[in-house]
């Protein structure tokens, strides 16, 4: 049966009151924020403004102080289960199999009590409940021991060591398995502490790809921090810093002829969507760090100086917009396609698509490099850049299709092969002459027979032209009718009786 150590931190007092403690401080943390929200609107004097943004920045040090008392209390917990964990077991497994044994009495009075006044479903249900009770007292079935397998937590994040880069890896899985109170709390979380990302419990790529830039700035953090963050305790930093930056920053928009500079928050964000959209993957830590530096000193050669433009809208209302300084995203997308990481994706990706198509042409009874020659480069060039590869697939059918019936072009040119127009003429042939389908090319003549430029042939009529082939008289089933025939003969002329 085996405590754990999840199940042990629950029943831990002092656990739970440090737990307690940390939800009451979210949910004042939560009603500051609201609070706050309110003082946007028109009329709200300035004093109550300011008492509502003392009460948020009381409550969000007031629950940073609990989540580091929580882990505290976590991290002693776990300290003395890890060094008690046989005697706590043995304890917990005696407590559960006493209760179990009592449980035990209680339903095998009943089951006698009800034994021929109930339905039999009533005394199935009974029945298994006494052999789940038999599986806890003598430690069997489902409560047979187990190997604990230890998991960080999740918003406390203090219990073992964190596997940060697999908490990326496996960041949208983690997201989707929640329900929508959960991922709308984690919504809020992520926006108080300054990310990109819709307040809604509906699962979006939105909140996957801001979680992930915030483990990827924990991992970072962690990196030059005294001691490691945990995710709940990098957020509380998160928000003091980025209300501190809103601050510092005045209405938020740069103004005129100054330099605006991404925030690491603000770089990371770029760096992992261009990392997606290039590589399919976020960037390591060392990434991370590395492209953040890079971008924030281009940034600062005085390249991002901007200036107001007054635009119109489409509704013909005009706005102020600010340009000017560098181009990031094109920025870092230059900078990555230098990298053989880059240029090995690229050589991959055209050796693939080459390899479907030749895989078509084969299908449809062509050599791609023999039929279609230096086009081939451009085709995969363009597939490079965007293009639709099943353009390039149709143009390959519609060589192949020429001469073929009209029902048949018709079926090529949505996207059928004739290796698969061919195979149930494969198939009769196959089993007719004796082997195996896949030996059968396309461009076999009297494969080819079976579809004229008129009409296809039936199944009757392409046997009888398959035992014209020279290669029919050689099997074992042209072997035996001429046996037969021969048998015949010498019968009938009364040399075999």
């Amino acid at each position: 049966m085996a405590i754990t150590l999840q199940e042990y931190l629950k029943s831990n007092d002092e656990v739970q009151a440090a737990r307690k403690k940390a939800q009451a401080a979210k949910a004042e943390l939560d009603s500051a924020r609201t609070a706050m929200a309110g003082t946007t609107r028109p009329g709200v004097p300035a004093s109550v403004a300011g008492q509502t943004s003392a009460r948020q920045e009381a409550a969000l040090a007031a629950y940073a102080s609990a989540q580091r008392q929580l882990e505290q209390a976590e991290s002693k917990a776990t300290n003395f289960f890890n060094s008690n964990v046989e005697k706590i077991s043995k304890k917990y497994d005696e407590k559960k199999i006493s209760q179990a044994k009592q449980r035990l009495e209680e339903a095998l009075a009943q089951r006698e009590r009800l034994a021929g006044t109930v339905n039999p479903q009533q005394l199935t249900a009974l029945d298994n409940k006494i052999k789940d009770l038999n599986d806890q007292i003598n430690l069997t079935g489902k409560y047979a021991p187990k190997t604990e397998v230890q998991t960080t937590s999740g918003d406390t994040g203090a219990v073992g060591t964190r596997d940060i880069a697999n908490e990326i890896a496996t960041a949208g899985q983690f997201l989707y398995q929640l329900d929508e109170p959960a991922r709308l709390q984690w919504a809020k979380d992520l926006k108080a502490a300054g990310y990109d990302v819709p307040v809604t419990g509906v699962f979006n790529d939105a909140l996957v790809n801001a979680y992930t830039i915030a483990l990827s700035e924990n991992q970072l953090r962690n990196g030059y921090a005294p001691e490691p963050l945990s995710f709940g305790q990098f957020l509380v930093e998160k928000e003091r810093e980025t209300k501190g930056l809103e601050a510092a920053r005045g209405a938020g928009k740069p103004a005129p002829g100054t330099v605006s500079i991404s925030t690491p928050s603000e770089a990371a964000g770029i760096i992992n969507r261009i990392y997606q959209a290039e590589f399919e993957r976020p960037p390591t830590p060392e990434e991370l760090r590395k492209e953040t530096d890079a971008l924030i000193k281009e940034e600062r050669k005085f390249s991002s100086v901007t200036r107001p433009v007054k635009r119109v809208g489409p509704n013909g209302v005009e706005y102020i917009e600010y340009v000017g300084g560098i181009d990031r995203d094109q920025f870092l997308v230059d900078r990555l396609r230098k990298t053989d990481e880059y240029k090995d994706r690229r050589t991959a990706e055209r050796k693939l698509t080459k390899e479907d198509l030749a895989k078509t042409a084969r299908a449809n009874g062509l050599n791609l490099e023999k039929d279609f020659g230096e086009v081939v480069s451009t085709w995969t060039q363009r597939v490079q850049n965007g293009e639709d590869i099943n353009i390039f697939k149709n143009l390959i059918r519609g060589t192949a299709k020429l001469g073929m019936p009209q029902n048949v072009q018709g079926l090529m040119d949505n996207g059928l092969d004739l290796d698969a127009i061919y195979a149930p003429y494969k198939r009769v042939m196959a089993s007719n002459l004796e082997i195996m389908p896949d030996s059968i090319n396309l461009n076999d003549p009297l494969l080819r027979t079976a579809i004229g430029p008129d009409k296809e042939m039936s199944i009757y009529d392409f046997e009888k032209q398959i035992r014209r082939d020279n290669r029919w008289q050689y099997t074992n089933k042209a072997r035996e009718e001429v046996a037969d025939a021969t048998l015949r003969v010498l019968r009938d002329f009364g040399l075999m009786g």
